[in-house]
């Protein structure tokens, strides 16, 4: 938590530049790369506005460069990296759920996880690892978004502390 205390007092005065003037009605800012002294340091940088207490939350922030994916090739993302194919953007924002049983483990179920992904153009989407809990592909305009792998496997004994999901865009059909 420090970590994004001491990033929070960092972007002020280098946002605070760069925005000379800024509205929104959720209160909501986001900047696609920040730089400082002409290099990058963070991508995907969100920070929610409070009006009436003029102060702010960062929401969001990761180091992680955007991807260039290609059609039916899978690309990795990391929590809070984006992804750009042609006209489709792709955020990796959360997982919501991650029950699946660990690789030490002896268990009747495989379980799940559900990966929460923001797509300007569709919203929020939620991909599963098992298809008999949910989807684990969605149709967004003239592509098919589909989620094939889901990183680290899980160990009774270790926390995950970064998650990483392989997705594959095709064509729609």
């Amino acid at each position: 938590m420090k970590k994004f205390i001491f990033f929070g007092l960092l972007l002020v005065p280098t946002l605070a530049a760069a925005i000379s003037n800024f509205s929104s009605e959720s209160g909501t800012l986001r900047i696609p790369d920040v730089s400082v002294d002409g290099e990058i340091h963070f991508y995907n940088v969100e920070l929610h506005l409070d009006f009436a207490t003029k102060s702010f939350e960062l929401k969001q922030l990761t180091a992680h460069q955007p991807v260039k994916a290609q059609l039916g090739v899978p690309f990795n993302l990391f929590v809070g990296q984006s992804a750009i194919l042609d006209d489709l953007e792709i955020q990796f924002v959360a997982i919501q759920e991650d029950s699946r049983c660990p690789t030490d483990g002896n268990c009747i179920w495989a379980g799940n996880v559900v990966v929460v992904l923001q797509v300007p153009k569709g919203g929020e989407v939620l991909l599963n690892t098992n298809s008999d809990v949910g989807p684990t592909a969605v149709k967004l305009d003239k592509y098919r978004l589909e989620l094939e792998k889901v990183s680290p496997e899980p160990i009774s004994t270790q926390a995950i502390s970064e998650y990483e999901i392989t997705l594959v865009v095709t064509g729609s059909l």
